[in-house]
Protein backbone atom coordinates (compact mmCIF):
# COMPACT_ATOMS: atom_id res chain seq x y z
CA UNK A 1 0.00 0.00 0.00
CA UNK A 2 2.80 2.71 1.15
CA UNK A 3 4.30 1.60 -2.04
CA UNK A 4 1.14 2.27 -4.58
CA UNK A 5 1.01 6.03 -2.51
CA UNK A 6 4.61 6.74 -3.08
CA UNK A 7 4.07 6.02 -6.47
CA UNK A 8 1.01 8.19 -7.29
CA UNK A 9 2.86 10.65 -5.23
CA UNK A 10 6.28 10.31 -7.65
CA UNK A 11 3.92 10.63 -10.91
CA UNK A 12 2.00 13.61 -9.43
CA UNK A 13 4.63 15.19 -8.85
CA UNK A 14 6.96 14.34 -12.09
CA UNK A 15 4.13 15.62 -13.82
CA UNK A 16 4.13 18.97 -12.30
CA UNK A 17 7.55 19.17 -13.05
CA UNK A 18 7.75 18.16 -16.74
CA UNK A 19 5.12 20.28 -17.12
CA UNK A 20 7.24 23.21 -15.82
CA UNK A 21 10.40 22.23 -17.77
CA UNK A 22 8.78 21.72 -21.18
CA UNK A 23 6.74 25.30 -21.22
CA UNK A 24 8.14 27.40 -18.26
CA UNK A 25 5.28 27.98 -16.79
CA UNK A 26 5.71 28.57 -12.86
CA UNK A 27 4.15 25.58 -11.14
CA UNK A 28 2.56 26.79 -7.68
CA UNK A 29 0.03 25.12 -5.57
CA UNK A 30 0.72 23.67 -1.99
CA UNK A 31 -0.02 19.62 -3.33
CA UNK A 32 1.44 17.58 -6.63
CA UNK A 33 -2.40 17.42 -7.83
CA UNK A 34 -2.93 21.28 -7.53
CA UNK A 35 0.50 21.92 -9.04
CA UNK A 36 -0.42 19.54 -12.20
CA UNK A 37 -3.33 20.88 -12.14
CA UNK A 38 -2.21 24.73 -12.44
CA UNK A 39 0.75 23.81 -14.87
CA UNK A 40 -2.14 21.70 -17.26
CA UNK A 41 -4.10 25.30 -17.43
CA UNK A 42 -1.21 27.94 -17.42
CA UNK A 43 0.55 27.19 -20.71
CA UNK A 44 -1.82 27.25 -23.50
CA UNK A 45 -1.05 25.24 -26.52
CA UNK A 46 -0.05 26.56 -29.88
CA UNK A 47 -3.08 24.69 -31.24
CA UNK A 48 -5.10 26.18 -29.01
CA UNK A 49 -8.43 28.45 -30.51
CA UNK A 50 -8.85 31.71 -29.78
CA UNK A 51 -12.42 33.97 -30.46
CA UNK A 52 -13.95 31.11 -30.71
CA UNK A 53 -17.62 31.05 -32.98
CA UNK A 54 -19.96 28.32 -33.83
CA UNK A 55 -21.34 27.59 -37.35
CA UNK A 56 -23.74 30.40 -37.38
CA UNK A 57 -20.85 33.12 -36.45
CA UNK A 58 -22.17 33.57 -32.39
CA UNK A 59 -19.37 34.69 -29.87
CA UNK A 60 -19.18 31.71 -27.96
CA UNK A 61 -18.42 33.22 -24.98
CA UNK A 62 -18.51 31.82 -21.28
CA UNK A 63 -18.66 28.46 -22.68
CA UNK A 64 -18.71 24.86 -20.40
CA UNK A 65 -18.13 21.78 -22.54
CA UNK A 66 -19.27 18.32 -21.66
CA UNK A 67 -19.52 14.81 -23.30
CA UNK A 68 -22.54 12.71 -24.06
CA UNK A 69 -22.69 9.24 -24.55
CA UNK A 70 -23.88 9.17 -27.88
CA UNK A 71 -23.69 11.33 -30.94
CA UNK A 72 -23.03 14.29 -30.99
CA UNK A 73 -20.10 13.38 -28.77
CA UNK A 74 -20.02 16.91 -27.34
CA UNK A 75 -22.13 19.65 -26.71
CA UNK A 76 -21.26 23.36 -25.03
CA UNK A 77 -23.40 25.27 -23.59
CA UNK A 78 -22.24 29.68 -23.80
CA UNK A 79 -23.92 32.98 -24.24
CA UNK A 80 -23.15 36.15 -26.85
CA UNK A 81 -23.52 39.33 -26.05
CA UNK A 82 -24.32 41.17 -28.95
CA UNK A 83 -28.01 41.08 -27.99
CA UNK A 84 -29.30 43.08 -24.99
CA UNK A 85 -30.22 41.38 -22.90
CA UNK A 86 -27.62 38.23 -23.94
CA UNK A 87 -28.97 35.10 -25.46
CA UNK A 88 -27.55 31.50 -24.00
CA UNK A 89 -27.21 29.08 -26.99
CA UNK A 90 -26.26 25.41 -26.99
CA UNK A 91 -23.60 23.62 -29.78
CA UNK A 92 -21.95 20.50 -30.70
CA UNK A 93 -19.02 18.91 -31.98
CA UNK A 94 -17.60 15.59 -32.63
CA UNK A 95 -13.72 17.09 -32.34
CA UNK A 96 -14.06 19.74 -30.32
CA UNK A 97 -12.87 22.24 -32.64
CA UNK A 98 -15.76 23.33 -35.40
CA UNK A 99 -18.41 23.47 -33.21
CA UNK A 100 -22.43 23.36 -34.95
CA UNK A 101 -24.82 25.94 -33.50
CA UNK A 102 -28.40 24.23 -32.27
CA UNK A 103 -30.69 26.02 -30.36
CA UNK A 104 -31.07 28.80 -29.08
CA UNK A 105 -32.17 28.48 -24.99
CA UNK A 106 -32.93 31.19 -23.80
CA UNK A 107 -32.87 35.19 -24.63
CA UNK A 108 -32.22 37.02 -21.80
CA UNK A 109 -29.44 34.55 -20.59
CA UNK A 110 -25.75 34.79 -19.84
CA UNK A 111 -23.32 32.69 -18.05
CA UNK A 112 -24.59 29.31 -18.37
CA UNK A 113 -23.15 25.73 -17.66
CA UNK A 114 -24.17 22.21 -17.64
CA UNK A 115 -24.04 18.29 -16.15
CA UNK A 116 -25.71 15.23 -17.65
CA UNK A 117 -27.70 13.51 -15.05
CA UNK A 118 -27.70 9.49 -14.55
CA UNK A 119 -30.88 9.47 -16.52
CA UNK A 120 -29.53 10.87 -19.34
CA UNK A 121 -31.57 14.22 -18.56
CA UNK A 122 -29.13 17.47 -18.68
CA UNK A 123 -29.19 20.36 -15.83
CA UNK A 124 -28.45 23.66 -16.83
CA UNK A 125 -28.02 26.85 -14.63
CA UNK A 126 -27.75 29.96 -15.73
CA UNK A 127 -27.99 33.79 -15.01
CA UNK A 128 -31.03 35.21 -16.13
CA UNK A 129 -30.66 39.44 -16.78
CA UNK A 130 -34.71 40.45 -16.46
CA UNK A 131 -36.12 42.01 -14.82
CA UNK A 132 -32.71 41.82 -12.78
CA UNK A 133 -29.60 39.16 -12.49
CA UNK A 134 -30.65 36.05 -10.88
CA UNK A 135 -29.82 32.85 -10.82
CA UNK A 136 -32.70 29.81 -12.84
CA UNK A 137 -31.59 26.20 -13.50
CA UNK A 138 -33.81 24.73 -16.07
CA UNK A 139 -34.08 21.03 -16.47
CA UNK A 140 -34.14 19.39 -19.80
CA UNK A 141 -35.65 15.63 -20.18
CA UNK A 142 -33.17 14.53 -22.84
CA UNK A 143 -30.12 15.52 -24.76
CA UNK A 144 -32.48 15.82 -28.08
CA UNK A 145 -34.76 18.33 -25.49
CA UNK A 146 -31.57 20.43 -24.81
CA UNK A 147 -30.17 20.51 -28.58
CA UNK A 148 -33.73 21.48 -29.92
CA UNK A 149 -34.28 24.20 -27.17
CA UNK A 150 -37.77 22.29 -25.71
CA UNK A 151 -37.38 23.56 -22.20
CA UNK A 152 -38.53 21.05 -19.14
CA UNK A 153 -39.06 21.98 -15.18
CA UNK A 154 -37.53 25.40 -14.14
CA UNK A 155 -36.43 27.07 -11.39
CA UNK A 156 -36.07 30.95 -10.45
CA UNK A 157 -33.60 30.96 -7.00
CA UNK A 158 -34.71 33.27 -4.87
CA UNK A 159 -32.21 36.48 -4.13
CA UNK A 160 -31.99 35.49 -0.69
CA UNK A 161 -28.39 36.71 -0.13
CA UNK A 162 -28.69 39.34 -2.30
CA UNK A 163 -29.54 41.10 -5.76
CA UNK A 164 -27.28 40.30 -8.71
CA UNK A 165 -26.81 36.29 -8.56
CA UNK A 166 -25.28 34.82 -11.36
CA UNK A 167 -22.42 32.90 -12.80
CA UNK A 168 -23.20 28.93 -11.73
CA UNK A 169 -20.98 26.07 -11.52
CA UNK A 170 -22.25 22.49 -10.51
CA UNK A 171 -20.40 20.79 -7.71
CA UNK A 172 -20.27 16.26 -8.23
CA UNK A 173 -20.98 14.45 -7.34
CA UNK A 174 -24.60 15.38 -6.98
CA UNK A 175 -26.93 13.04 -5.78
CA UNK A 176 -30.27 12.45 -8.43
CA UNK A 177 -32.71 9.89 -8.85
CA UNK A 178 -35.36 12.11 -10.40
CA UNK A 179 -36.47 15.78 -10.35
CA UNK A 180 -38.28 15.34 -7.09
CA UNK A 181 -35.46 13.04 -5.29
CA UNK A 182 -32.53 15.10 -6.62
CA UNK A 183 -29.99 17.40 -4.59
CA UNK A 184 -27.87 20.11 -6.81
CA UNK A 185 -25.02 21.92 -4.98
CA UNK A 186 -24.44 25.25 -6.69
CA UNK A 187 -21.54 27.58 -6.73
CA UNK A 188 -22.63 31.42 -7.57
CA UNK A 189 -21.80 35.27 -7.22
CA UNK A 190 -23.80 37.68 -5.40
CA UNK A 191 -24.00 41.08 -4.66
CA UNK A 192 -25.74 44.20 -4.19
CA UNK A 193 -24.97 44.62 -7.78
CA UNK A 194 -21.34 46.18 -6.68
CA UNK A 195 -18.72 44.41 -5.08
CA UNK A 196 -19.50 40.59 -5.91
CA UNK A 197 -18.50 37.57 -3.39
CA UNK A 198 -18.94 34.01 -3.56
CA UNK A 199 -21.94 31.85 -2.60
CA UNK A 200 -23.20 28.31 -2.18
CA UNK A 201 -26.77 26.66 -2.64
CA UNK A 202 -28.55 23.60 -2.45
CA UNK A 203 -31.44 23.20 -4.36
CA UNK A 204 -33.32 20.02 -2.89
CA UNK A 205 -36.00 18.10 -4.95
CA UNK A 206 -36.46 21.09 -7.25
CA UNK A 207 -38.83 22.64 -4.94
CA UNK A 208 -36.69 24.19 -1.70
CA UNK A 209 -33.69 26.62 -2.16
CA UNK A 210 -30.97 27.53 0.76
CA UNK A 211 -27.72 29.47 0.33
CA UNK A 212 -24.93 30.91 2.19
CA UNK A 213 -22.07 33.25 1.67
CA UNK A 214 -18.79 31.33 0.57
CA UNK A 215 -16.24 33.04 3.06
CA UNK A 216 -13.93 30.68 3.07
CA UNK A 217 -13.60 31.33 -0.87
CA UNK A 218 -13.86 34.74 -0.50
CA UNK A 219 -11.09 35.28 1.87
CA UNK A 220 -8.71 32.52 0.28
CA UNK A 221 -9.09 34.82 -3.25
CA UNK A 222 -8.44 37.96 -0.85
CA UNK A 223 -5.30 36.46 0.71
CA UNK A 224 -4.12 35.24 -3.04
CA UNK A 225 -4.49 38.83 -4.79
CA UNK A 226 -7.90 39.14 -5.49
CA UNK A 227 -8.36 42.50 -3.65
CA UNK A 228 -11.60 43.53 -5.60
CA UNK A 229 -14.87 41.03 -7.24
CA UNK A 230 -14.90 37.49 -7.09
CA UNK A 231 -16.74 36.05 -9.91
CA UNK A 232 -17.10 32.94 -11.91
CA UNK A 233 -15.58 29.70 -11.15
CA UNK A 234 -15.70 25.84 -12.07
CA UNK A 235 -15.08 23.19 -10.16
CA UNK A 236 -13.07 20.00 -10.97
CA UNK A 237 -12.01 16.49 -8.94
CA UNK A 238 -8.23 15.98 -9.88
CA UNK A 239 -5.92 13.26 -8.57
CA UNK A 240 -9.16 12.73 -6.04
CA UNK A 241 -8.86 16.38 -4.69
CA UNK A 242 -11.49 18.69 -5.18
CA UNK A 243 -10.94 22.16 -6.64
CA UNK A 244 -12.30 25.50 -7.43
CA UNK A 245 -11.04 26.89 -10.60
CA UNK A 246 -11.91 31.19 -9.79
CA UNK A 247 -11.87 34.28 -11.43
CA UNK A 248 -10.89 37.88 -9.36
CA UNK A 249 -10.22 41.07 -9.90
CA UNK A 250 -6.83 42.09 -8.57
CA UNK A 251 -7.78 45.96 -7.88
CA UNK A 252 -10.66 46.86 -5.89
CA UNK A 253 -11.79 49.93 -8.43
CA UNK A 254 -13.19 47.56 -10.83
CA UNK A 255 -11.66 46.75 -14.56
CA UNK A 256 -11.79 43.92 -16.80
CA UNK A 257 -7.98 44.61 -16.94
CA UNK A 258 -7.83 43.25 -14.00
CA UNK A 259 -9.76 39.53 -13.85
CA UNK A 260 -6.89 36.79 -12.65
CA UNK A 261 -7.68 32.96 -12.78
CA UNK A 262 -6.74 30.99 -8.86
CA UNK A 263 -7.22 27.53 -8.02
CA UNK A 264 -8.63 26.80 -4.12
CA UNK A 265 -8.29 23.95 -3.16
CA UNK A 266 -10.79 22.64 -0.64
CA UNK A 267 -7.97 19.73 0.68
CA UNK A 268 -5.66 22.66 0.91
CA UNK A 269 -7.99 25.53 1.85
CA UNK A 270 -6.19 27.90 -0.06
CA UNK A 271 -5.76 29.89 -2.97
CA UNK A 272 -3.26 30.98 -5.75
CA UNK A 273 -3.02 32.65 -8.89
CA UNK A 274 -2.86 30.29 -12.19
CA UNK A 275 -0.26 32.65 -14.41
CA UNK A 276 -2.09 31.83 -17.70
CA UNK A 277 0.72 32.47 -20.81
CA UNK A 278 -0.90 32.58 -24.30
CA UNK A 279 1.24 32.69 -27.41
CA UNK A 280 0.91 36.26 -27.91
CA UNK A 281 0.96 37.65 -24.36
CA UNK A 282 -2.77 38.76 -22.96
CA UNK A 283 -2.95 39.41 -19.94
CA UNK A 284 -6.71 39.53 -18.55
CA UNK A 285 -8.16 36.08 -17.91
CA UNK A 286 -11.85 35.42 -16.84
CA UNK A 287 -14.80 33.04 -16.54
CA UNK A 288 -12.68 29.69 -16.61
CA UNK A 289 -14.26 26.21 -17.10
CA UNK A 290 -12.29 22.47 -17.08
CA UNK A 291 -13.81 19.06 -18.23
CA UNK A 292 -12.21 16.07 -17.51
CA UNK A 293 -13.51 13.67 -20.87
CA UNK A 294 -12.74 11.22 -23.08
CA UNK A 295 -11.04 13.11 -26.19
CA UNK A 296 -11.92 12.26 -29.83
CA UNK A 297 -8.09 10.91 -29.84
CA UNK A 298 -9.18 8.26 -27.50
CA UNK A 299 -7.45 9.74 -24.24
CA UNK A 300 -8.53 11.83 -21.28
CA UNK A 301 -8.29 15.13 -21.62
CA UNK A 302 -8.61 18.02 -19.91
CA UNK A 303 -11.34 20.58 -21.69
CA UNK A 304 -9.93 23.86 -20.55
CA UNK A 305 -12.46 27.63 -21.36
CA UNK A 306 -11.15 31.06 -20.51
CA UNK A 307 -12.92 33.86 -21.66
CA UNK A 308 -10.20 36.65 -22.52
CA UNK A 309 -11.23 40.67 -22.20
CA UNK A 310 -10.36 42.84 -24.83
CA UNK A 311 -9.29 45.09 -22.15
CA UNK A 312 -6.24 42.66 -21.62
CA UNK A 313 -6.67 40.80 -25.07
CA UNK A 314 -2.66 40.42 -27.18
CA UNK A 315 -3.58 40.80 -30.65
CA UNK A 316 -5.99 38.12 -32.43
CA UNK A 317 -6.63 36.54 -28.48
CA UNK A 318 -9.80 38.37 -27.26
CA UNK A 319 -12.58 36.41 -26.85
CA UNK A 320 -13.38 32.64 -26.31
CA UNK A 321 -10.03 30.37 -25.83
CA UNK A 322 -10.45 26.53 -25.86
CA UNK A 323 -7.76 24.12 -25.41
CA UNK A 324 -7.17 20.54 -24.37
CA UNK A 325 -4.27 18.98 -22.69
CA UNK A 326 -3.93 15.73 -21.00
CA UNK A 327 -5.08 14.77 -18.11
CA UNK A 328 -2.58 13.06 -15.89
CA UNK A 329 -4.38 12.39 -12.81
CA UNK A 330 -8.12 11.50 -13.64
CA UNK A 331 -11.38 12.16 -12.02
CA UNK A 332 -11.69 10.06 -8.88
CA UNK A 333 -14.28 12.00 -6.88
CA UNK A 334 -14.69 11.61 -2.89
CA UNK A 335 -17.36 13.22 -0.59
CA UNK A 336 -18.26 17.18 -1.43
CA UNK A 337 -16.85 19.04 1.52
CA UNK A 338 -18.65 20.17 4.50
CA UNK A 339 -18.29 23.82 3.37
CA UNK A 340 -20.48 23.02 0.25
CA UNK A 341 -22.91 20.40 1.76
CA UNK A 342 -24.14 22.40 4.22
CA UNK A 343 -25.55 26.08 2.70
Amino acid sequence: MLGAVLLVLGLVLAAARHAEAATGCPVTGSSGQEQDLIASICNVPPNAQYGLRDSAGNSMDTMKVIATTSAPAYIAVYHNCTTNPCHMLVASSGDLRTWTYRATLQTDGAQPTVKRLSDGSYLVPYEAQVPTDHLVVVWYSSLSHLLAGVTGSRFDVPDNLGACQGTPNIYSPVSYTSLSHSKFHIGFHWSNCANDREGTGTLTNFTTWSASGSTWLDTALDNAGAAGKHGDRDAIWHGGHLYDVSEGTTNPVYSPADWRLYSYGFTENAAVQIPVRTAGGSTAFANPTVTSLTGPGGIRDLVISIFIPSEGAAPGEGGELLYTVPDNLGTSQGALPAVIRRS
